[in-house]
Parts: C-alpha cells; sequence; structure tokens
C-alpha cells in the first residue's frame, strides 16, 4: 500500500506541516492562491532514457526504454485508493485511455506504469513529447506530489516548457549528458529564463550508460544554481525488497574534471536531499507570502472599518462622521490635484483606475493639443509642411481615440488656389508691420481656419468634466467607505458632489465662449515681435522658398507668415483652454466641493437626511468586525507557525555554487 512515508526523503516533515499549513490557509483566506502539489520535472533530452532517473528519485521503476512523451505520475490524497491514467494527445481527434486499480503496492505501480506506457505506444502517438500520459495516483495516506518525466526536442514547443517550468513549484532537475553539451546549452537558457536565480534547479551530470564518466574538455561549468552541480550515474538504480525495504546498488563512479566534487554532489540520495530542501524553500516562501498578503488584506478591512467610523446614533455623532470625511475628502482632492499619490486610494503607477488626477489631466491636455495642432485647421497649403508634428507616445495613444470619432481631415488646397481666394484683400499686402502681410489678411485667413476649434475644446473640456467627475466620486466612495449603492453616500455625492459640477459645465462653456471669441470674431492677432521670434523658427526649420519647387520668393514669403500667424494663435488657444479655463475655473475649485466650513453650517435635520446610517452600512460594519477577529486569529497561529519553521529551518549550500561565487 502506497504511503506519504515512501516519499520521506523528498517531503519532510517540516514540508509536510507547511502544505498543510498552505491548504489551511487558502481555505480560510479566500484571495489566497490555490495550493499547488510541489512538483519534480526531469527536463532531458528527446531520444535519451529518462525513465532510470525518474524511477531512481521516485522509488518507483519506470520501463527501461527511450520513452518520447511525456509522463506526469501525480500523487494526491484521496479518501479512497486508486489509481488512473488517461493519454492527452496533442492531436485533436485521438481518444483517452482509463485504467482502475484500487489500493496498488509499489511493484503494482510499476505495472500500471508499464503498461500505460504500451497503451500510449500503441496509440501511434509515439515520438511526440506534446502527447502527455497522465497517472494519477489517490490514497489516504498521500502527500500531493508529482514527478514529470519532459523530453526535450532540439526545437521544443514554448507553450509546453512554460507550462512546466514557470509552475513556481516545481523544482526542475536538468539532465545532462556530458558527451553531448551543445544540448544542454539550449536548455540552460530555456531553464534560465524561468528560473534566473538559480533557485528551483538542478543541472545533473548524468550518463544513462557508463560506470565512468569522462567529462569533454569545453564542456561548461559556469550555471551558478543555488544547490551546484550534481553527478548520478544511470546505473544506480532502486531495488525493493519482499519487505518493502529499498535498497540501493553502490556503484563507483570516476569523474574526470569533477575532483572538486563533494559526497553530497554525488549520488541518489545526496540529490533527493538537495530536491527535498528545494521543495520546502520554495513553499515557505510562497506561505510567506500569502501569509503577508492575508496581513495587507487585514490591513485594508481595518481601514474600511475606520473610513466607516463609529456607530453614529446622535446628531453631535452625526456632524463628526461627516466634518472628518470633509477633512479627508479635502486632502485627497489636493494630494490629486498637486500629483502627490502618497494616500493609499491613488493605487500603483501601472493601475491607478483615474485616480491620478493631475496624470490624467496632463494626458488629456497633451492630446487635446495634438489634435489641434494636427487637425484643428480646415485647410492646408501642400507642400508647406505645416502640421507636422511629432508623432504621438505610445502611451497616449489610447486617450487619442477618445477624440478620433470626431475628427475630420483638413482640406489640402495648393498655393496658387489660396493666393487667388485672398485676392480680394492683395491690395493689403506688403504694408503689414512685417513688410509681408497685413492684418486684414492674416485675420481672414485665421478666422476661417480655426472653425474646429470650438467644437474640439468643448468636446475636450467634457472628457475633463467627465474624468474629475470621477475621480471626485471615486474619492467619496474611498473617504465615506461605502459603495454608491448605499444611500448616505448617494445622499452626500447628490448634495454636494452634483450641484458642483452642474453649476462648473455652465461655467466653463461661458469661459470657453470668451476664449474662442476673439478668434472667431477676427482680432486675436499675436504681438510683432512673438510674431517675429515665431518667423526666424520658421525659417531655422524648413526649407527656404527658393529651393521649392516650383515656390516663388513672394508667394512663400506669404505663406510663411500666414503659417508662423497660425502657430502662434493655435499654441496660445490651448494654453489658454487648459490654464484659463480648466485649471483656473475647475480644477483649483475642486477643494472648495466640501469643506469643514459646509458641514457646520449644515442643521441638524439637514445632518439626518445625510448622515443617518443605513442598515447596509451597520451590516457592513458588523461583517468586517467579524472578519477582522477571525482573520486576526488566524494569522497569529499562521505567524506563530511560521516562527517555529524559521527557527529549524534548514541551510544548506552547495560548495560548487560557493566556489562559481568567488
Amino acid at each position: 500500500m502506497l504511503s506519504s512515508s515512501h516519499f520521506s526523503p523528498l517531503i519532510s516533515a517540516d514540508t509536510s506541516d507547511l502544505l498543510h499549513l498552505n491548504k489551511a490557509l487558502t481555505s480560510v483566506y479566500s484571495k489566497g492562491d490555490t495550493a499547488n502539489a510541489p512538483k519534480i520535472v526531469v527536463a532531458r533530452r528527446l531520444g535519451t532514457g529518462g525513465g532510470s532517473a525518474l524511477g531512481a528519485l521516485s522509488g518507483i521503476k519506470f520501463p527501461d526504454v527511450s520513452i518520447d512523451f511525456t509522463i506526469e505520475l501525480a500523487f494526491r490524497p484521496a479518501p479512497v485508493a486508486q489509481v488512473s491514467f488517461r493519454i492527452d494527445p496533442s492531436r485533436v481527434g485521438v481518444g483517452r485511455e482509463s485504467f482502475q486499480n484500487t489500493d496498488p503496492s509499489i511493484k503494482e505501480l510499476a505495472g500500471i506504469i508499464e503498461v500505460a506506457c504500451k497503451v500510449t505506444e500503441s496509440e501511434s502517438i509515439h515520438h511526440n513529447p506534446l502527447n502527455v500520459l497522465r497517472v494519477d495516483v489517490q490514497g489516504p495516506d498521500l502527500e500531493p506530489l508529482t514527478f514529470v518525466d519532459l523530453p526535450i526536442p532540439s526545437r521544443p514547443s514554448l507553450d509546453v516548457l512554460a507550462k512546466y517550468f514557470n509552475d513556481e513549484q516545481s523544482v526542475i532537475i536538468a539532465l545532462v549528458n556530458p558527451r553531448s553539451p551543445d544540448h544542454f546549452d539550449v536548455n540552460a537558457s530555456m531553464i534560465h529564463k524561468s528560473d534566473p536565480l538559480g533557485e528551483r534547479s538542478i543541472a545533473v551530470i548524468y550518463d544513462h550508460s557508463h560506470s565512468n564518466i569522462s567529462v569533454p574538455d569545453g564542456f561548461r561549468y559556469d550555471w551558478p544554481t543555488r544547490y551546484g552541480w550534481h553527478v548520478l550515474h544511470g546505473g544506480e538504480r532502486v531495488e525493493v525488497q519482499p519487505d518493502g525495504r529499498k535498497r540501493y546498488k553502490e556503484i563507483l563512479l570516476t569523474i574526470d574534471g569533477f575532483s572538486e566534487a563533494s559526497k553530497k554532489d554525488v549520488g541518489i540520495e545526496s540529490l533527493r536531499t538537495k530536491i527535498a530542501m528545494a521543495i520546502y524553500n520554495r513553499h515557505w516562501a510562497r506561505t510567506l507570502r500569502m501569509v503577508r498578503e492575508a496581513e495587507d488584506d487585514l490591513k485594508s478591512k481595518r481601514s474600511h472599518l475606520e473610513r466607516l467610523g463609529k456607530p453614529r446614533a446622535h446628531d453631535d455623532e452625526k456632524r463628526i462622521y461627516l466634518l472628518n470625511a470633509a477633512s479627508d475628502i479635502q486632502r485627497i482632492v489636493r494630494e490629486g490635484v498637486e500629483g502627490r499619490y502618497q494616500d493609499p486610494f491613488f493605487g500603483n503607477f501601472e493601475d491607478d483606475k483615474g485616480r491620478r488626477l493631475r496624470t490624467t489631466l496632463q494626458r488629456l491636455s497633451e492630446v487635446f493639443d495634438y489634435v489641434v495642432r494636427t487637425k484643428g485647421s480646415n485647410i492646408i497649403v501642400e507642400g508647406t509642411g505645416q502640421h507636422d508634428a511629432d508623432e504621438l507616445p505610445v502611451s497616449l495613444q489610447n486617450t487619442l481615440e477618445l477624440y478620433a470619432s470626431e475628427l475630420s481631415e483638413p482640406q489640402v488646397i495648393q498655393a496658387q488656389e489660396l493666393m487667388a481666394q485672398m485676392d480680394p484683400f492683395s491690395a493689403y499686402r506688403s504694408i503689414g508691420p512685417l513688410g509681408s502681410v497685413g492684418d486684414d489678411v492674416l485675420m481672414q485667413l485665421l478666422r476661417r481656419r480655426v472653425s474646429p476649434w470650438g467644437a474640439m475644446a468643448q468636446s475636450h473640456i467634457e472628457r475633463v468634466l467627465f474624468a474629475v467627475q470621477s475621480f471626485t466620486d471615486k474619492v467619496f466612495e474611498h473617504v465615506l467607505g461605502l459603495q454608491w449603492s448605499d444611500p448616505t453616500t448617494r445622499a452626500i455625492v447628490t448634495a454636494f458632489v452634483d450641484p458642483f459640477f452642474d453649476e462648473m459645465g455652465t461655467m466653463l462653456q461661458d469661459k470657453l465662449e470668451e476664449m474662442i471669441e476673439p478668434y472667431e470674431r477676427g482680432y486675436a492677432r499675436p504681438g510683432v515681435f512673438e510674431l517675429q521670434q515665431a518667423l526666424e523658427e520658421h525659417r531655422a526649420s524648413h526649407i527656404e522658398p527658393e529651393t521649392r519647387e516650383g515656390g516663388d520668393p513672394e508667394t512663400q514669403s506669404f505663406l510663411r507668415v500666414v503659417n508662423a500667424f497660425y502657430e502662434i494663435s493655435c499654441r496660445n488657444f490651448t494654453s489658454n483652454v487648459t490654464n484659463l479655463v480648466i485649471e483656473r475655473c475647475l480644477v483649483r475649485k475642486l477643494t472648495d466641493i466640501i469643506t469643514v466650513g459646509h458641514v457646520g453650517l449644515l442643521s441638524a435635520e439637514r445632518l439626518r437626511e445625510l448622515v443617518a446610517e443605513s442598515q447596509e452600512s451597520q451590516k457592513q460594519r458588523r461583517q468586517l468586525e467579524e472578519e477582522i477577529k477571525a482573520l486576526s486569529e488566524e494569522i497569529k497561529v499562521w505567524v506563530d507557525a511560521l516562527a517555529r519553521h524559521r527557527r529549524r529551518k534548514p541551510r544548506e549550500e552547495s560548495s560548487w555554487y560557493s566556489a562559481s561565487c568567488q
């Protein structure tokens, strides 16, 4: 009968305790990741025998043939002992086979594996490592443990390798044939990518057919895993005695080139010790991580309970609750406006969910400026390079999509056509302060070109309003500690947030009309010196008129002044919308949505309407108190258990690894 004692060299008593602690932690702490069974993956070259190595590790005889498909031998606890196997082909349409046996012995299990291998071969899917033979062994006295024999072809499937190598609970045994160092180099790179620190991989120099291992010149020794190199001979077999005891056939190894190898780096018993250490360390780290996550969750629950506040049955308690909420809301809003994101409310940079207000406003402002510069003119003159803007950064492409549906391509016209359209104003040419173009010509063109600005700015302001109000709603919801469905949250937001943004919508519309009017009516002329500076910059960054194909100096000079005039106007307009409309009229007033002064002026009756505690919030408080108590008690048990493990946690370091680090 199979039992966990059979694998005691691999699953120590301390590891077993950690596995049970993991299971208990996962069952209580629902956010914990699902417990994965320890997995020992023997990675070998396709076409070489791996059964003897896997058999030596597991103590179960595997067929002594070259098996070219993946084998998974999984042990797991269950009330009833049984064995089953199935074949998972890589091709669609090939069926699965199953086999049942109750409470097998070690010898019977070896026979079942041999039968399963023959069935797999008979399915005509041999020589394909993508096929998997899964042998599932269950029993009441078994610990979770999986063995994998993984043959790797010269062109492996990255998905298959990732499945086994990327599993954090797997220990990778990389079989290295010293006579094929080139193949090992490929394996090493794939394994190193999954285990860059070498914490769960062991390189095993293994020769299946010779008692003397001779390493050729040029073989690589520089793979610094935590557990170092190991030497194992394929002839070292496990023999099971009639009484169930195991006896190992000793083989004398001659290891040329590895004279520094110590006893702990040679043989199956010391390899099992290393694997046991690796399994223990992986589950130790996993348990620590889960306990820390549970502690963070406990901290979050306590913070949520604190935001809910104490029960508020009396008017004084209601006013104190709202005063504290107003103070916290002002503080978080101010930090969001100023771009200071220390409060947990703001989350991390990768996933702020619109909570980092200054970042959101900056992104919208940059995209608005880009849109106006590239799509803001009704007409552009072909060949002038006008509106050739720098490409928008990739990080802003998603934001640009918000504006895409409302944009249209400007009309491209020839320079001669534009000059003909401006002919009625030709009398004003060459009399302006720049000796080139008069005011009336410039303003006539500008009025024609800026007609899309108003709609673009209006659309931009609406998006800013939506983003700012969404941010404000999240702040209120966070501070009040209640979901939007709670009557208290709805009442407070309706009383303070909604009126503010209703007023802001009207105010920003009026302010935008003030900003756009000078351009639409034709009197938003930039200063002479500003225009002269823009012309100098324009000359430095554009091809001279004389070098343009078919461009006469007078026409090109005219177009240069017109374009410089437009670019200055465009820059000034977007700056005014951002600074005078959005920042001054909206953003800087956000901290006034709710203040301590507002709360102090509320009548007792109004207070009761706003912050009378609902049954939902009372229920939520009781639930949080119960969860906090239960989780606190469980964490204390886990921490005490980890402290006991820490005191007796084994320490082991390979002599070869130490040498490689010097």
